[in-house]
């Protein structure tokens, strides 16, 4: 849910956000501010870049490495992944949204969180050409994207 109103708010193709950012489960029900500083406690900012598939598969197979901290929540594709393959040769396919197959020649829209674009848990984004930081918070614009 947190992916996806990323891949919203920013018009991006893909929304990857470390699991680690993400503190406590949404519950149905009422949902407070201080449900929400719970959720997600840290003031990342959201970094929209240009990444090729490669290079976003690559991100994936890291992002459902067992034991990872950084366990990838991913928005506008579709993994399926062998998790008894060697580490690096999970992934099986990947598939946007609408069931394309994603071209590993390509460059797609990308969002993530600040701490992940500057190698936050172990992710690598050296090879994306046009990394903005959008200085949008995360949690502030993902509270205006919900009341929307």
């Amino acid at each position: 849910v947190i992916a996806e109103a990323m891949r919203k708010i920013t018009n991006s193709d893909i929304a990857i956000t470390n699991g680690g950012g993400i503190r406590a489960p949404l519950s149905a029900g009422v949902l407070t501010m201080g449900n929400l500083y719970t959720i997600m406690p840290f003031d990342n900012t959201l970094f929209t870049m240009e990444l090729k598939g490669s290079d976003i598969k690559t991100a994936i197979e890291h992002g459902i490495m067992p034991g990872n901290m950084g366990w990838g929540q991913f928005s506008g594709i579709k993994v399926w992944y062998d998790q008894d393959a060697k580490a690096g040769e999970r992934v099986t396919s990947i598939r946007l949204a609408d069931g394309t197959p994603l071209d590993m020649n390509k460059y797609y829209k990308v969002v993530t969180n600040d701490f992940m674009a500057s190698g936050g848990d172990g992710y690598n984004f050296s090879n994306a050409r046009n990394m903005v930081d959008t200085n949008l918070v995360m949690r502030d614009e993902i509270i205006k994207e919900w009341k929307a």
